[in-house]
């Protein structure tokens, strides 16, 4: 069972998400696992606003890494992210 105070911690965490981390964070919960190529396709945006906004959200321990694997898109070896469940 979760405590009443874990759920108000997480929703004053999202309350203090930037409106860029939270489009971020939004997307990798719709397309989980996902990789930073992905998202940026996904919002049709450059993949340098991405990264910056993922590294915000694992340091808040909003995200996850889920695999290392092939890029559907590059075909290179890149870190796949997913969402941390509350």
């Amino acid at each position: 069972m979760i405590q009443e105070t874990s759920i108000e911690s997480y929703a004053n965490l999202l309350e203090s998400l930037g409106s860029r981390q939270l489009v971020v964070l939004t997307a990798i919960s719709r397309i989980e696992p996902c990789n930073n190529t992905q998202i940026a396709k996904f919002l049709n945006l450059p993949i340098n606003c991405i990264t910056g906004r993922v590294n915000e959200l694992r340091k808040k321990r909003l995200v996850k890494l889920s695999k290392v694997d092939e890029c559907p898109i590059t075909s290179r070896k890149s870190m796949f992210w997913e969402r941390i469940k509350q």
